[in-house]
């Protein structure tokens, strides 16, 4: 319980304490998650509240604290939804190469939604610590955009201070080691705001970096009472589409060493895909939104203990949750794995219509807008992925081996990517899960230090710029129906 004198900022307030406020909007009053009960006093309702919030809810004293940034009235109050810690993939049994010399190296991947730290050994290439938390950035929106837009309307020393506040917590538990270097790798919004950088021209025409190369700095920089120092190198992005954690995806899986054509693919909030094919390598990046994360849905959560990640129907519904708990939310393969069933069960129009709410669980619905953000979501990475092998002149079958990257991947069935329209038919024998093939390449080119390798394919990349695309409207608008492609 917490009380509210008049005129405090309560949104502000509540993240003081350090609670872990879902604020998937950014706090602009679009998403309904940040929200409260006002157990004595009143505040009234607001027109987004009424927009969000059900008739009874308000009834219930339940507002949202985004809203009541100069608080009406004193008031005492509870916050209703926290978020919980995350079930994020890190490297698990990773088999690295040691090398002649000693000491510690740390990868770190800085997501848009998560951190992940590693500690590796040189010698022996072996993982001796995996830490993990989620991107305090988050509390000024969970899509890069909203990130952007706050770090230039207000400055990046913000976002920037909360990430290293967050690693200078992690790098407590490795204070005693000889840390040799440090790399960094991350969206090039990320890495951008790691750095301190103002964004924004990664947003606007012509939609440059300002890294454009790999950054060498010592950790004085950014972590001035770690001692001994050591060097930190933030790689860089391969264009302001594509950042290095796709680099460092296409450094983990050796994609430029074989014959063979392959397609790395993470389907996170900002949809990244590298595809080589006949000597070429070509990469983009679609705004998916967060839908494939769980986020901007009315009962949409990350992957944590109790979040929905399968459904089937069996005279009814059957739900599988992480880790066996009660049903809190549905994560992003909940969502896939509940539209397919609904596609399977004939309950699911392919254009997404959806003639009434759909309750899994008490609480747990699915909503019309929810199957419109799913759509828009599976339409940006279905499209882009059509536009991409065009450009390369790959036909789906020539495809011999796709890599799913990221945490989506973790607890999905490969066939609801082909029934939903994700993934064409053809494609469905040639996946391979393969987790968080960024923080792998990182923790890879930390112990072996291939410079020449790494520039090699960020300056070989060939990015395709989608939004200049002449056929990516139109692959876009056909991709919006819920079916199998071939």
């Amino acid at each position: 319980m917490t009380k509210f004198q008049k005129h405090d900022d309560i949104l502000e307030l509540l993240l003081q304490k350090h609670l872990q406020l879902d604020l998937s909007c950014g706090g602009r009053g679009q998403c309904g998650k940040c929200r409260l009960q006002v157990t004595k006093g009143f505040l009234p309702v607001t027109d987004a509240e009424g927009k969000l919030l059900s008739k009874v809810q308000l009834a219930q004293g339940i507002r949202l604290a985004c809203e009541h940034r100069n608080c009406e009235a004193a008031i005492e109050g509870e916050l209703l939804h926290e978020q919980r810690d995350m079930q994020i993939v890190g490297v698990e049994e990773l088999h690295l190469a040691g090398h002649h010399e000693e000491g510690c190296v740390l990868a770190v991947d800085i997501g848009t939604t998560t951190v992940v730290l590693v500690l590796l050994e040189i010698r022996t290439g072996n993982v001796l610590l995996e830490k993990s938390f989620l991107n305090p950035q988050r509390r000024y929106g969970s899509d890069v955009i909203s990130r952007i837009q706050h770090a230039h309307e207000k400055g990046p020393t913000l976002l920037q201070e909360l990430l290293l506040k967050g690693l200078r917590a992690q790098l407590k538990a490795v204070e005693n080691k000889d840390i040799r270097r440090m790399c960094v790798c991350g969206n090039a919004v990320m890495t951008h705001l790691f750095l301190g950088i103002d964004p924004i021209p990664l947003a606007a025409a012509p939609y440059e970096c300002v890294q454009k190369e790999l950054v060498i700095c010592s950790s004085k920089q950014f972590f001035p009472d770690f001692i001994p120092e050591f060097e930190i190198q933030v790689l860089p992005p391969i264009s302001a589409y594509v950042g290095s954690d796709i680099l460092m995806g296409i450094y983990a899986q050796d994609m430029e060493k074989t014959k063979q054509s392959s397609l790395l693919l993470d389907l996170g909030t900002n949809g990244e895909l590298a595809l080589y094919h006949e000597g070429m390598l070509s990469v983009s990046s679609a705004a998916c939104g967060p839908a494939f994360e769980g986020g901007n849905m009315s009962c949409g959560c990350g992957a944590v203990t109790g979040a929905v990640s399968e459904v089937r129907w069996e005279n009814g519904f059957r739900l599988q949750t992480i880790h066996d708990g009660k049903p809190v939310g549905i994560c992003g393969s909940g969502y896939l794995s509940l539209i397919s069933c609904l596609l399977t069960a004939s309950l699911l129009d392919v254009s997404g219509y959806l003639n009434q709410q759909v309750t899994l669980f008490d609480g747990l619905l699915l909503t019309q807008k929810d199957v419109r953000e799913f759509q828009l979501a599976k339409a940006a990475i279905a499209a882009a992925l059509e536009r991409v092998c065009a450009g390369a002149q790959c036909s789906y079958e020539q495809i011999e081996a796709v890599y799913l990257a990221g945490g989506f991947g973790r607890h999905l069935h490969v066939e609801d990517l082909c029934i939903t329209g994700i993934l064409p038919t053809a494609l469905k024998q040639a996946v391979r899960i393969s987790g968080n093939t960024a923080l792998k390449g990182c923790c890879r080119y930390a112990l072996e230090q291939n410079r020449t390798r790494m520039e090699l394919l960020c300056k070989n990349g060939h990015c395709i710029l989608l939004a200049s695309d002449t056929g990516f409207s139109d692959a876009f608008i056909s991709h919006m129906l819920l079916e199998p492609f071939t």
